[in-house]
């Protein structure tokens, strides 16, 4: 584990030669193909810079990363195996400077900050650029190097993340972890060139060890080399450790995948007999091909497959690429951390966890697959007390939507339980209420949307201000359920109510509260903020008094610099003074005086010109009201601000449900002074909440929550959670060859998007072909998408966004299509919002990717992820948690269905079967496999099929792999042509499918077998009459005077017994793009 290998070569020099040519550097090497092996013991690092000391000038000698099994030889992967280490080698490639080599290295590797460890520069350090280029050794516990590169490539992203780099770019050279990988040490060969370091090792001394980061639990999976975006374990049969051939044996591989197949196994067979062994004797190597010969065997190659690919290693060995598959650390798709139950025990533990969070002031938190009837279990337990309890038991129950909530409403009412749901103004009550069915709320609606920035309190403008009342007041739906509702158990509300204020003991809208339950975590949408921006010289526009207007132009100059908090309390800004000026701005806001007898007319349209600039000073008031809690809290989150605009993310706290007593603290003015009452006491003022801590028991029920976002709204006391095993008769298919973004369907798809530069036609083409296969695939089951698929006619059931708690499509095979991913800059955006008293969150440029391996699949898939936690979680609810939602709206835990995900996005979901050609699922494919005609011959069949199978055959190299598919063995061939055109061939099973083609002239080229016209005709026909067909058949089986092979259908027809021979033709047709 100590040990440092190394290879030497005595006739070749182990190291690059550079020079300059038409100022372009240049670069060869020529390390040979024979080496010695060489092993070092290096107990310390001193070991280690004195062994890359000693390197450094010796060109003959350069370290190689795996473990030599030889003493001398090639450096063929299989000559060297992969031990534990304790030498961590990581190769920066690249880095932008940031101070000195080491301040840059400790940057971009925090592992390293206070840590021992060496670093020696690379071959081209500082030859053409300033950008780092060291290698760096530090000391580790025992670890494998697929462990190692796990850590590198994490570190690596993390740099491409934050530093706006190039995806392609890899700071941190993974190719290093490659067991037969040489690392050179010695100093270049320079020709015309300078060394720019003639010293090149250096030692850094540390205090702490190092400390690696802390990844997702991890497995290890063999990765193809030069795939790209999955992986498949199944390369190499574990027995043997020959290559497999993995389409082999399947009557559904195609022959373009069996071809590529055998090719990536043939350079893998390379690979396992060595360069030398295999090119040995050029097209006549026994030993190759009797290993051919046994994968072909141990792959369970058909006797077709025998016979074609047999000669295939004698015939295409000189093309064979020698194919190193390696290992990776994949992160497993769990889609939660605990095991998976059955349906019984799962609601056994949600029944107890919601009925023991019933019993005190205290929240449970339930997550647990969607389908498993958390909210009916809380409907039983909530008619369970109310129907026990003596007093009043009164419950706000929040749902996500007006639909939910009528359909919560409707099942209160079929279990006996009073509720009713509490609408907001503007919301149509629903058509079975008996207050008001059909009609909104309330009669002023459209004028409470306009007011709420011009008075002081919209329910006393509107309704009741002490004095006058709204005409419609004894008979309107709103106030009904504010004021008449008491003695009705269960109120249901949207989520939009939790930001409402509860009202006090004294007011006459008091409902007392015994119990909240807020369904599906989306609350935390409704709750969270993030405006358009706000342009600076708008924010600085003099309308304040002047000295007020000097802050904001200190301000401005602390923008320009670069807004932080250390920047704003230098400047002399405090929350006082940020308060200050938040009151100020408020203070130069239009009022109206509007009185509940006013009607629409009093809305005119000075008012509504006056109301913009009243909505106006609310926003910069909320920039001044964001920056005092970017004060207080420490945190910059709220607020992002370039030198022309600001942004702001910002979560308001829960308010509808009972909360304890808030403590109190002096109130200040702009200097931070204690203002005084009258009386020369202390005002004070109520501390401002940053979370929930509710008076009476809450529970919250989802299917996809995050503890670590909920808990930014409320203090959970208690966190259930179960994950719930599908039905045990429910498919999963997973399309592995679609992305799922948006581009990919609706590229080119409007105006729009081609004023964005979509203008490509081929992929406005495939986003096109891929939509017409998407409405195919609608009418087949339902499909549940993008919302924009539906504006481009794809006639989808359900979009994303609108699908939580939906139950309309229980018990029916689903289809799912695309992945609801943001950009990372959206989800950053609200991440600062969630955690907006948080640690700030940080910028990347783009996603990185990351290996996660399918449960219970022998496969990986490269997925996109945050590298900052807080970011991930939120990413994740929006994408992975958006598609379970989806897919589990047909309950496949409690029902036998089918589902596709039309994605390779891993949802941690069991698959059953992963499908790698989308065509297959359509129902053209089904119609393809049983057509009684198959056009073919170049361009000509090509359009035959696209008109025929539109869908599936929309491209050339499509129609030719699905011409190979269709089972024609015994079928005719014809050549046709319309008019004067030049003549096409079809394959024909019956004279009666040539109509399919439409007003053709035609002829046989080769007849039907007749033993296939036989079978159809005997298909319907009675014993008498197969007597007749078979005689009739023996008789007349000689046309177009063809030469045939004579046999019996004795097997077929039991025409033993009548002795009448059939004839077959003696060749098929062969496939026309065949080569």
């Amino acid at each position: 584990m100590h040990e440092i290998y190394l290879a030497k070569s005595e006739n070749h020099e182990l190291r690059k030669r550079l020079w300059f040519e038409d100022n372009k550097l240049c670069d060869s090497v020529s390390p040979g193909k024979q080496f010695a092996f060489e092993t070092h013991a290096c107990r310390t690092l001193d070991d280690i810079y004195a062994l890359l000391t000693e390197l450094a000038d010796d060109p003959s000698r350069s370290i190689v990363s795996g473990r030599p099994l030889v003493a001398s030889g090639e450096k063929t992967a299989d000559r060297f195996d992969d031990p534990k280490t304790v030498w961590w080698i990581i190769d920066l490639d690249g880095l932008p400077r940031i101070g000195s080599v080491t301040e840059t290295i400790e940057r971009h590797l925090p592992c390293l900050n206070g840590a021992s460890y060496v670093y020696a520069y690379s071959q081209k350090a500082n030859i053409v650029s300033d950008d780092l280029r060291v290698r760096v050794i530090a000391q580790v516990k025992p670890t494998t190097r697929a462990a190692l590169r796990a850590y590198a490539e994490y570190y690596s992203d993390r740099i491409v993340a934050f530093e706006g780099l190039n995806k392609k770019d890899r700071p941190v050279d993974p190719r290093i972890y490659n067991r037969n990988h040489f690392i050179f040490t010695a100093r270049p060969k320079l020709v015309g060139i300078e060394d720019p370091h003639p010293v090149r090792v250096f030692q850094v001394d540390g205090w702490c060890n190092v400390r690696l980061p802390e990844l997702p639990e991890l497995v290890e999976v063999t990765f193809e080399a030069g795939g790209s975006g999955i992986s498949s374990l199944p390369f190499i049969n574990r027995e043997t450790g020959l290559p497999s051939l993995l389409n082999f044996g399947h009557d559904d591989a195609d022959g373009h995948m069996r071809g590529e197949d055998a090719s990536k196994a043939l350079g893998r067979l390379k690979h396992f007999m060595g360069a030398d062994a295999f090119d040995a004797g050029e097209g006549d190597n026994p030993e190759r091909q009797r290993l051919w010969e046994k994968i072909l065997e141990d792959s369970g190659a058909t006797p077709t497959e025998l016979r074609k690919y047999r000669d295939f290693a004698q015939k295409r060995w000189h093309y064979a690429r020698e194919r190193e598959d390696r290992n990776v650390m994949s992160v497993m798709a769990h889609l939660r951390d605990m095991p998976v139950t059955g349906l019984r025990e799962a609601t056994k533990r949600i029944r107890d966890a919601i009925s023991s969070g019933m019993t005190k002031p205290e929240v449970t938190a339930v997550s647990a697959t969607p389908g498993v009837g958390k909210s009916h279990i809380m409907l039983e337990e909530i008619k369970r007390i109310v129907d026990a309890s003596e007093d009043p038991f009164n419950v706000d129950f929040y749902v996500p939507t007006n639909d939910l909530a009528k359909e919560l409403w409707e099942k209160c009412e079929g279990m006996g339980i009073s509720s009713f749901v509490e609408y907001g103004r503007s919301s149509k009550v629903h058509d079975n209420d008996s207050k008001g069915g059909g009609e909104l709320a309330c009669v002023k609606a459209v004028l409470n949307e306009q007011i709420g920035s011009v008075v002081e309190n919209v329910s006393e403008s509107l309704c009741d201000n002490g004095e006058t009342q709204c005409p419609l007041i004894d008979t309107c739906r709103h106030m009904w359920q504010r004021r008449l509702t008491q003695h009705i158990p269960v109120r249901i509300r949207v989520h939009n109510f939790l930001s409402r204020q509860m009202p006090s003991e004294k007011n006459p809208d008091y409902r007392p509260v015994h119990l909240a339950v807020i369904d599906e975590s989306s609350f935390v949408n409704t709750l969270t903020h993030t405006p358009p921006a706000i342009e600076i010289k708008e924010l600085t526009a003099p309308r304040l008094e002047s000295d007020d207007h000097a802050w904001v132009l200190k301000f401005a100059q602390v923008t320009n610099e670069g807004l932080t908090i250390e920047r704003l309390r230098d400047a002399g800004f405090t929350p006082y003074v940020f308060d200050h000026l938040k009151r100020a701005e408020l203070a130069q806001r239009p009022r109206f005086e509007i009185t509940p007898d006013d009607g629409d007319e009093v809305w005119t349209d000075d008012m509504k010109k006056l109301a913009v600039v009243a909505r106006q000073i609310d926003n910069f008031a909320s920039v001044w009201r964001q920056l005092r809690d970017c004060l207080e809290t420490g945190s910059m989150n709220r607020v992002r601000a370039t030198k022309d605009s600001i942004s702001l993310a910002w979560h308001t706290v829960i308010a509808s449900i009972p909360q304890a007593e808030q403590p109190t603290e002096p109130k200040r003015d702009v200097n931070g002074d204690l203002v005084m009452t009258k009386d020369g006491r202390p005002q004070v003022q109520r501390v401002r909440r940053r979370i929930c801590i509710p008076a009476v028991p809450t529970v919250i029920l989802s299917g996809t929550m995050r503890r670590n976002i909920v808990e930014q709204f409320v203090e959970v006391d208690r966190w259930v959670e179960c994950n719930v095993r599908l039905h045990g008769q429910t498919e999963v298919r997973q399309l592995t060859t679609l992305r799922g973004s948006k581009s990919e369907c609706l590229y080119g798809s409007s105006d729009q998007r081609k004023k964005k530069g979509e203008r490509k036609e081929s992929r406005i083409k495939d986003a096109s072909n891929l939509r017409k296969w998407l409405t195919g695939m609608a009418e087949v089951m339902p499909l549940i998408s993008f919302k924009e698929l539906k504006e481009n006619g794809v006639p989808i059931a359900r979009n994303y966004g609108a699908v939580a708690g939906l139950n309309d499509l229980e018990g029916r095979d689903l289809m799912i299509y695309g992945r609801p991913q943001p950009e990372a800059a959206v989800v950053e955006l609200n991440a600062r919002a969630i955690f907006c008293n948080d640690e700030e969150i940080p910028h990347v440029h783009n996603y990185p990717k990351r290996w996660i391996k399918l449960p219970e699949q022998e496969y990986a898939f490269q997925c996109d992820y945050h590298p900052d936690d807080r970011c991930e979680d939120v990413r994740w609810t929006i994408c992975e948690g958006e598609m379970l939602q989806a897919i589990h709206r047909a309950r496949p835990i409690r029902h036998a269905v089918t589902i596709t995900v039309a994605s390779n996005q891993v949802l941690g979901l069991p698959i059953s079967e992963m499908i790698h050609r989308r065509e297959r699922l359509h129902p053209e494919y089904k119609a393809l496999m049983n057509t009684g005609i198959l056009p073919g011959g170049e361009k000509v069949g090509q359009r035959e099929m696209a008109r025929l199978w539109p869908t599936i055959c929309a491209d050339g190299r499509t129609s030719e792999r699905l011409w190979e598919e269709v089972n024609t063995t015994g079928w005719g061939l014809i050549r046709y042509r319309r008019g004067k055109t030049k003549w096409s061939e079809a394959k024909v099973r019956r004279m009666d499918e040539i109509s399919a083609l439409g007003d053709v002239e035609w002829e046989w080229l080769e007849p039907i077998c007749d033993e296939f016209i036989i079978m159809d005709e005997l298909a319907e026909a009675d014993e008498r009459e197969r007597m007749l067909i078979v005689t009739t058949r023996g008789t007349e089986v000689r046309p177009h005077d063809r030469t045939y092979n004579t046999v019996n259908l004795f097997d077929m027809l039991d025409a033993d017994e009548l002795g009448v021979p059939a004839m077959l033709p003696m060749r098929k047709p062969q496939n026309p793009w065949a080569s």
